[in-house]
């Protein structure tokens, strides 16, 4: 993911929770669902972004590839998400402050 596509996508996450909060009415069930999507994509991209920072090469791929499989089957699917991202965890040694 380049740094361009990372701030535009970072910023579109950023700009969608600040249309829910600025509602100014109680959330319906579907937006909740969407602000906890969008609060995960958030923090995904934020740890994409850090690793950059930080050239922590492996430990990007590591967000970026569950960033790409979220987005596409993640959130639909978020049991096995779960199974999926911590069988990766243990394949590339990720762990300490990288977690998700």
């Amino acid at each position: 993911m380049t740094d361009e596509v990372l701030q535009k996508t970072l910023k579109e996450v950023s700009d969608g929770l600040a249309e829910l909060a600025n509602t100014g009415k109680p959330l319906t069930r579907e937006q909740k669902k969407y602000r906890r999507k969008l609060v995960m994509r958030q923090y995904i991209l934020t740890q994409i972004k850090v690793a950059k920072e930080k050239k922590h090469k492996d430990t990007e791929i590591f967000h970026t590839t569950i960033y790409e499989m979220l987005i596409s089957w993640g959130e639909r699917h978020p049991v096995l998400m779960f199974c999926m991202t911590n069988i990766m965890r243990a394949r590339w040694g990720i762990s300490g402050p990288h977690r998700i």
